[in-house]
């Protein structure tokens, strides 16, 4: 069964309730299969009413269950910039050196040859192994991986890994690398968990992206109007509703910080 959005999928479980429930001891064998199947994070659709009921949520009269659903932690960390953007990954990067469990992707506006040396001077003074992605590239937890200027920077899913693609498409919004195909590609991997920051940057490459990313779970951070050298980018998602916060930048590693490790 499909989710509400038509695509996630909801996992339906369906038991039957024995005619005569009271029989049971409140730690009989159903009881506890209905409080381990809750506790799997099981969803509930109508049951049947001829021969069953619905379960009452309380295994006796005085102690109910407590149940405890699994949320999702963060699973990818992406980020998108232009104009100022050099910069703004320095100063973000530099806050979260050390203190990040997933791989970060990025997409800088940049023309061919200069991202690798944007990437080795990221990976120097921000103290996060930072270098341009290799088509084909394994994802590894606590690396920043940046597009190629003129290439553009896509992720997918193969056997539960996540890899690095180039892709040689034509420009979007004007650019390539763009943002829009970075965050369009991780909105298609299924059931994959994103938080995505627009820093500051011209023009709105990263808007449609970021809403696709929305649709599907995601959450999109943007800088402020006042730390961004040019509020194009991260104003358009600002002003379109997409974004959980608006932040500056000093604060921006802090919020990331915590979104990554709490289950949300």
């Amino acid at each position: 069964q499909t989710g509400p959005d038509g695509d996630a999928p909801v996992r339906v479980h369906r038991m039957l309730r024995p005619l005569r429930l009271e029989a049971e001891q409140s730690q009989g064998a159903f009881m506890l299969a209905v409080i381990q199947k809750l506790r799997d994070g099981m969803a509930w659709d109508s049951m049947p009413t001829s021969n069953t009921d619905v379960v009452d949520m309380q295994v006796s009269e005085t102690k109910p269950v407590q149940v405890v659903f699994q949320k999702h932690r963060v699973e990818i960390l992406a980020m998108g910039a232009s104009t100022g953007g050099p910069n703004a990954l320095m100063v973000l990067l530099q806050s979260l050196a050390g203190q990040i469990d997933v791989p970060i992707v990025i997409t800088q506006h940049m023309s061919l040859g200069f991202t690798a040396s944007l990437a080795q001077s990221l990976s120097e003074k921000s103290g996060v192994f930072t270098h341009e992605v290799k088509d084909g590239e394994l994802l590894q937890a606590g690396h920043a991986y940046l597009a190629p200027g003129g290439q553009h920077l896509q992720v997918e899913r193969t056997g539960g890994q996540l890899i690095g693609r180039l892709n040689d498409g034509p420009p979007e919004c004007f650019c390539k690398p763009s943002v829009d195909v970075m965050f369009r590609s991780l909105a298609e991997i299924r059931g994959l968990h994103v938080l995505a920051v627009v820093l500051t940057g011209m023009g709105q490459d990263g808007l449609m992206g970021a809403r696709l990313i929305k649709s599907k779970g995601g959450v999109i951070l943007a800088q402020d109007e006042a730390s961004s050298v040019v509020w194009g980018m991260p104003g358009a998602v600002a002003k379109a509703g997409l974004c959980e916060s608006v932040l500056a930048l000093d604060a921006m590693g802090g919020e990331i910080l915590k979104r990554l490790r709490s289950r949300s």
